[in-house]
């Protein structure tokens, strides 16, 4: 499933703002999960109780830049598995690094997005509906990006789909 319909999941609670220069703050209760594996051998990832990526132990996957890095993160909402509900146990990930090196790592998310905000920098005079910005709002997409050695994570949010997209780092392991 590529595409996300706008959720009803998300909280009614938006900032109440009046200046539309203002970037209202926008919660979420249920978020989508993909990770990706790039420059590994056998990565593995684990995340509510799904499988999300078991790419094989012998060939090492291809580098980030090779597939077009970030930007091609950005192409990403909606798609994984959708509709979690926020925050079950954290990310179970393992892989062998370009140079064969084992790793294995747990990405606790619900501590890193302890606060339910979807990340945005979009201003209320952008909404479609600025009396309530939710309407306006996609449950953020969560990528989990294995690349050799290092973890990142990101949140992926679409907000008033024929303006706004947003890819925003979150925290690197």
């Amino acid at each position: 499933m590529n595409q996300q319909t706008p959720s009803s999941s998300l909280s009614n609670a938006a900032t109440a703002v009046a200046n539309p220069d203002s970037v209202p703050v926008l919660h979420f209760k249920f978020h989508s999960f993909q990770s990706f594996c790039f420059d590994t051998y056998g990565c593995t990832v684990v995340y509510a109780g799904l499988r999300d990526t078991d790419d094989s132990p012998s060939e090492k996957s291809r580098s980030f830049e090779s597939v077009g890095g970030e930007a091609l993160l950005k192409t990403m909402g909606g798609s994984g598995h959708i509709n979690i509900k926020n925050f079950p146990a954290s990310a179970k990930v393992t892989w062998r690094s370009k140079d064969g090196t084992y790793h294995s790592a747990e990405i606790d998310i619900g501590k890193i997005f302890k606060d339910e905000r979807i990340i945005h920098h979009m201003p209320l005079r952008d909404f479609p509906f600025p009396n309530n910005p939710m309407g306006s709002a996609d449950d953020p997409t969560i990528l989990l990006v294995v690349d050799d050695r290092t973890i990142k994570v990101y949140m992926l949010s679409i907000i008033n789909v024929t303006k706004y997209l947003t890819l925003a780092y979150s925290q690197t392991f």
